[in-house]
């Protein structure tokens, strides 16, 4: 198998994964499960008294016992207790004649009554928009890394890449031959600093949290290497560009279906669940078309590129992401100074030009369903005190770090301790939005410096022989500034997957030379069969977890129910535990407080209170929180106040944590 084969096994496979690895669900949302209910109504029954205009009867409809079940989406992050918000739409038109009715025919209006369970426990008239049932008890846990699906997803692709990239090195008639070109030792050097922290993190179970962010970043690495070995980069430059682009133009379809079909209110995500997230990959589909516009002979494929860019820029300014927008016009302005002397390069600006100025056009004058003009300001201030209290951590510890997996606890923790009355507090904050600064923080100087590192092999590929230096470095510009401002690769492998072959065709494939050839069958047999062995593994890994992930959603969709009333054969179920243990552990412990309910047991009480004190040891989760302050409640337990304190501290606006009368 030669490489050219190999580079269309790529592109066919990264045509479908990147576009296509996620569904886009809104923040929040509850998708139903199970089959359509009908409701059908007859209308042979009345009688000639009432056929006259205005005259009403009624028809009671019902479920006959049963419930909706609907499962909660919310990727990016643990959305606390609150309400459901219920909206209805329907294909009638509204009546001319009678408000709140819907028009059947000439003949005939309905007006149609839906019951609203919780706290609200009546019949409401439709149509609803944003109508509350008033019932704060449910929640939903949402998240990043292998808590989303699509990741996972993103995941058994990678794994069937690296296969293929061994299966073709196997195949090879020539002995085990290969060089690493430039700037990969560095990458690999800096990648055991990054991760050498990690064995010195103070806590256990912060190691164990920050364990699958070391792993990720060697999954990543390992394909590098395979695709500089497996694949003649700069030959296939042209093919993977042009996919990368074709999958940013689904994500513009996407995106606009969602806008026009408005399946959600405000600005649109396309299938990556978060906004700029789908920005920073329109802004590096927009920056592949630059390239290709300006450096391919093909004319076929100029057109495909402009109209790219013109989309592109169009969405990027729709979507109002400051990462888009900075990546993007980092890109062109560095595409733009590389290719000054391209006789396209003005065509190109005036295209992206065009769909710039029609993007803010469509925006400012709040044209039709484009999403209305977003304040900034809140997010601005958020981001800002992000940063301050970073810097106060990482004061802390500046040169062995506060360890790894330690992030989410200690921010938490300062934000507490840095309260003044009036302040309006924070929400549960994970990463501090720079990879550079969580380094640092986490895992001090050695951390920092294997970044560092990284960086450095990255700018010795893109300037080594053959790089595509400035071309190559406006190419991956979206991805890495999106970096430094937020955190893309933990909500999107896709984007780590792009990431990857981008480096990959900046540079040469890893060449062969005598000195490096290795003609041992053994050699050969133990290191690359032992890569398929290690990528098939990596594929059952993932494939088991999203069967388990799949389960414990249905678990969740039930209420627990299957762990309150057995826990153990509830956990048997459950195929790979390890791909979500920390979400397994917090459902688990969740149902205990419902078997409590049930049972009146207070040792379920103390097992809780026990776990929920050592998980908040890690995270920084306010329905813990108000969990164990409803337990000191009821036991009258003598540091109560301090807890309320601490919770109040971090979330000064939530009602749960006033902590009057403690």
């Amino acid at each position: 198998m030669n490489k050219n084969r190999v580079i269309n096994i790529l592109s066919v496979v990264l045509f479908i994964v990147l576009p296509h690895v996620a569904m886009a669900y809104v923040e929040g949302e509850l998708i139903p499960q199970g089959t359509l209910h009908e409701y059908n109504i007859k209308m042979e029954s009345f009688n000639s008294g009432q056929n006259y205009t205005g005259a009403r009867f009624d028809k009671p409809w019902a479920m006959g016992g049963e419930y909706y079940s609907a499962i909660a989406q919310c990727p990016k992050g643990n959305i606390p207790n609150g309400p459901i918000w219920y909206y209805t739409s329907s294909t009638m038109n509204t009546s001319d004649q009678n408000p709140g009715a819907y028009k059947i025919n000439d003949y005939f209006d309905v007006i149609i009554d839906v019951w609203i369970d919780g706290n609200v426990d009546q019949y409401i008239p439709t149509p609803l928009t944003n109508f509350s049932n008033l019932d704060n008890r449910f929640g939903c846990h949402g998240g990043s890394g292998l808590e989303l699906p699509q990741n996972i997803l993103a995941w058994c692709a990678i794994a069937l890449l690296a296969m293929g990239c061994l299966c073709c090195i196997i195949h090879r008639r020539s002995g085990f031959t290969y060089s690493l070109p430039p700037g990969s030792l560095l990458i690999i050097i800096g990648g055991v600093l990054w991760s050498l922290p990690l064995l010195w993190s103070p806590k256990h179970d912060w190691m164990w949290n920050a364990l699958p962010r070391v792993m990720a970043l060697w999954g990543l690495i390992g394909l590098y290497v395979l695709l500089l070995i497996a694949t003649s980069c700069r030959a296939g430059r042209q093919r993977m560009l042009l996919i990368v682009v074709l999958a940013a133009v689904v994500q513009m379809g996407d995106a606009a279906w969602q806008i026009i079909h408005a399946t959600q209110s405000g600005r649109p995500w396309g299938s990556f669940q978060q906004v700029n997230v789908l920005a920073s990959f329109l802004a590096s589909g927009v920056a592949a078309a630059m390239w290709l516009y300006l450096f391919s002979p093909r004319g076929g494929i100029r057109v495909i590129a402009g109209i790219a860019m013109a989309l592109g820029s169009l969405c990027i300014v729709v979507l109002q992401s400051r990462a888009g927008y900075l990546g993007a016009l980092l890109a062109v302005a560095v595409l733009s100074y590389h290719a000054k002397a391209n006789n396209r390069l003005l065509t190109t600006l005036v295209i992206l030009a065009v769909g710039t100025l029609l993007g803010y056009w469509l925006v400012a004058n709040n044209i039709a369903f484009i999403p209305a003009l977003v304040d900034k300001e809140g997010s601005t201030r958020a981001r800002m005190r992000m940063l301050k209290t970073t810097w106060q951590l990482i004061a802390h510890h500046p040169v062995l770090g506060n360890g790894y997996g330690s992030f989410e606890a200690l921010f938490g923790q300062q934000i507490a301790d840095d309260y003044q009355p009036g302040d309006i507090g924070m929400e549960v904050v994970t990463h501090p939005h720079n990879e550079l600064l969580l380094a640092w923080c986490e895992g001090g100087v050695c951390a920092l410096a294997g970044l560092v590192l990284m960086i450095a092999g990255v700018f010795q590929r893109l300037w080594g022989r053959k790089g595509m230096r400035l071309a190559g470095m406006a190419l991956l510009l979206p991805i890495a500034t999106h970096m430094n401002l937020e955190y893309p690769l933990y909500l999107s492998a896709s984007h780590g997957l792009l990431l990857v072959l981008l480096l990959s065709l900046c540079g040469p494939g890893s060449p062969a030379k005598e000195q490096w050839q290795y003609r041992s069958p053994e050699l050969k047999f133990i290191s690359l069969w032992g890569g398929v062995i290690l990528s098939l593994g990596l594929l059952v890994f993932m494939l088991t977890g999203l069967v388990t992930q799949q389960r414990l959603n249905d678990i969740e969709n039930r209420g627990f129910y299957p762990f309150v009333m057995n826990d153990a054969v509830a956990a048997e179920s459950l195929i790979n535990p390890l791909i979500v243990r920390d979400r397994i552990d917090f459902d688990r412990h969740m149902a205990l407080l419902l078997r409590f309910n049930m049972t009146h047991s207070m040792p379920l009480l103390t097992r809780f209170e026990r776990w929920g004190r050592a998980y908040l040891q890690t995270h920084n989760d306010p329905a813990v929180y108000a969990s164990l302050i409803a337990i000191d409640r009821m036991t009258y337990a003598p540091d109560r106040a301090r807890i309320c304190q601490q919770a109040h501290r971090r979330w000064p606006g939530d009602e749960r944590f006033n902590c009057t009368g403690l």
